[in-house]
C-alpha cells in the first residue's frame, strides 16, 4: 500500500470507535471522499458531496427520520464532485450506493461508542459494504495499455461490526470512455473477502486515456453496494 495510489474512493473513518454506526433513531455515517489503496488513509482534499437518504425505497428529506425501530432496508446515495485540474484530473466524479437491512439495536455493543453517538444507550455498527482497491500501478497511477491487467478488490464492514461479514458475489465493469459504454470484467473470489478481477485494456488511442470502475457486491442478507468511479487511473 502507498500513498495516493489510486482509485480514490468513498471509505470509513478508522479512528473513531464507530463511523456508521447507530443507536435506536440516531445514525453515525462517517464518510470520506478520498481513500486511496491503504485502509488506514482518508480524507476529502479539494472535495465534496451530496447525500441522499432512501428507507425502503422511498426518499427521506430529514435525516432526523431517517432511522426507525423496526427493521427496514436503507439506502444512502453519495455523489462525490473534485476540483479538476493538471493535477488533479482522477476521480473527479464518483456514484456510491450503500444499501443495508437494520434494525435498532438492544445493546451497547461497541466500546466507546458515546464518542460518537454521545446520547445512545445502545449501539450497533451497521452491516454496510465498503469497498477497498489495489491496483497495480506506477508511480502516477498509470497502468499499461493494449494487454491484459488484473487487480485486487476487497471488501469489509465497518468499524465496530460483529455480524457475518461473507460477501455472496461482486461484478465489476470497466469503461474507456468515462461511462459511455461499459465492459464487463471477469471477477474471481479469493480469500478473505478479497476478489481478483481480470480485464483486457485496449490500445491507448482506442480509449481516453483513463479507466473508469463500477463494482458491485451483495451478500445474501440484503446488503448491497454499488460504487462508480469516473476516470479511477490513467493508461500508458
Amino acid at each position: 500500500m502507498s500513498w495516493h495510489e489510486a482509485p480514490r474512493h468513498a471509505t470509513s473513518n478508522t479512528q473513531l470507535p464507530c463511523s456508521m454506526c447507530r443507536s435506536e433513531n440516531i445514525p453515525a455515517f462517517a464518510v470520506w471522499l478520498r481513500g486511496d489503496s491503504d485502509p488506514g488513509h482518508y480524507g476529502n482534499g479539494r472535495s465534496w458531496s451530496t447525500t441522499t437518504l432512501y428507507r425502503d425505497g422511498r426518499p427521506i428529506e430529514d435525516p432526523a427520520r431517517f432511522l426507525v425501530e423496526d427493521r427496514a432496508t436503507y439506502r444512502i446515495e453519495q455523489v462525490g464532485e473534485a476540483n479538476v485540474g493538471p493535477e488533479h484530473q482522477l476521480a473527479a466524479h464518483s456514484h456510491t450506493a450503500w444499501t443495508f437491512v437494520s434494525a435498532a439495536p438492544t445493546e451497547l455493543e461497541i466500546e466507546g461508542c458515546g464518542e460518537v453517538l454521545p446520547s445512545a444507550n445502545v449501539c450497533a455498527a451497521l452491516p454496510v459494504i465498503m469497498l477497498g482497491y489495489h491496483v497495480p500501478l506506477d508511480l502516477l497511477n498509470r497502468a499499461p495499455a493494449g494487454g491484459d491487467f488484473e487487480f485486487a478488490v476487497r471488501t469489509s464492514r465497518p468499524k465496530g461490526y460483529a455480524g457475518p461479514t461473507e460477501v455472496a458475489g461482486m461484478k465489476v465493469s470497466v469503461s474507456y470512455d468515462d461511462g459511455a459504454t461499459w465492459e464487463a470484467a471477469r471477477v474471481e473470489r479469493g480469500r478473505a473477502g478479497e476478489f481478483t478481477v481480470r480485464t483486457h485494456h485496449p490500445r491507448l488511442t482506442a480509449t481516453n486515456g483513463f479507466v473508469s470502475l463500477r463494482v458491485e457486491a451483495w451478500d445474501r442478507r440484503g446488503n448491497r453496494t454499488v460504487q462508480t468511479i469516473e476516470r479511477a487511473y490513467f493508461l500508458r
